[in-house]
């Protein structure tokens, strides 16, 4: 039996977004343990960083060149979404972006309506570093996922 994936939403590593970061740089096992769990579930992963052996893409370059609907963006930092947690974020309703928050303020992935945030994204010159600010956002908590666990290992 073959497994489906899904094609509507991308799935993006944003190693870009902690490298260069206090303490040093992205951990090579938690990006490959991430790509192996986004892989198994998305029709296109990308990798975002110029510290990976992967082409060097912004999180610009992913908005452009996907096919997908959608982007779920993940920082490789431990601990990582879980697929339950993956799977109710792609089913939550539909906004320009949806992020889920482990606690107030801290996020731990987000998904992005392609469109609206690509618009946004070159409004601002291809900057995406404040994308958030700009777009309808709707703020995810673990419990609003109805995850025990919090949704995260």
């Amino acid at each position: 039996m073959t497994s489906a994936r899904l094609g509507n939403v991308a799935a993006a590593i944003d190693a870009a977004g902690i490298d260069g970061a206090e303490g040093g740089s992205v951990d090579p096992a938690l990006v490959e343990a991430l790509s192996g769990r986004l892989e198994s579930l998305f029709a296109e992963t990308w990798i975002v960083g110029q510290s990976l052996a992967s082409p060097t893409r912004t999180l610009f370059d992913v908005l452009a060149q996907s096919r997908a609907e959608r982007v779920l963006v993940v920082t490789p930092t431990a601990p990582l979404p879980d697929i339950d947690t993956l799977l109710a974020l792609t089913a939550w309703p539909e906004r320009e972006a949806v992020v889920f928050e482990t606690s107030p303020g801290v996020s731990a992935c987000a998904i992005y309506l392609r469109e609206p945030a690509l618009a946004r994204a070159r409004a601002d010159g291809e900057d995406a570093a404040g994308l958030l600010a700009h777009l309808d956002v709707a703020r995810v908590a673990p419990g609003d996922l109805g995850l025990d666990e919090g949704g995260l290992r």
